[in-house]
């Protein structure tokens, strides 16, 4: 009889061992489950915001369209060292942006129809003077900087 108590007893922790395991399969495939759920749900927000993104990214390049009226153009800035530059014949009429190149110095656009001075301001980056200048000219116009000067042709 003893025999058959220790074998009832070890079957009694056998069963209780497999019952264990049976109710942890069965923890672990409810979880599954809902881990399934959790990564559709997980993936139909990250779809959303990148829905969101999209339109996001649409609307800050129409802001900036609409908000940046000096727009640059493709073309290679030209630097010119000081003097006179004939509008037309040294670099085409249009509308640019003058930045300084180093110091800075006086920066004078001539009419060429009135011979008056259209544009006359200082080009540096100290307190005397602009650091950029947006200006137009027109054929027959005159530049004329006392120190280099980058000229950066912008849309019209």
């Amino acid at each position: 009889m003893q025999k058959l108590d220790e074998v009832n007893e070890e079957y009694e922790q056998e069963k209780e061992a497999y019952d264990e395991a049976i109710a942890v399969i069965e923890n672990r495939d409810e979880a599954e489950e809902e881990l399934t759920v959790f990564q559709e749900e997980i993936d139909a927000f990250d779809a959303k915001i990148k829905d969101k993104n999209k339109k996001v990214s649409k609307l800050e390049k129409e802001i900036d369209k609409l908000t940046n009226i000096v727009l640059e153009k493709k073309e290679e800035p030209k630097t010119f060292s000081a003097g006179q530059y004939l509008v037309g014949a040294d670099f085409p009429a249009g509308r640019y942006k003058a930045v300084p190149v180093g110091e800075g110095s006086n920066f004078v656009i001539f009419n060429g129809d009135s011979g008056l001075a259209d544009v006359n301001t200082i080009l540096g980056d100290g307190s005397f003077g602009e650091t950029e200048y947006v200006f137009w000219t027109a054929d027959g116009d005159i530049m004329e900087t006392e120190a280099r000067v980058k000229l950066i042709p912008l849309e019209e």
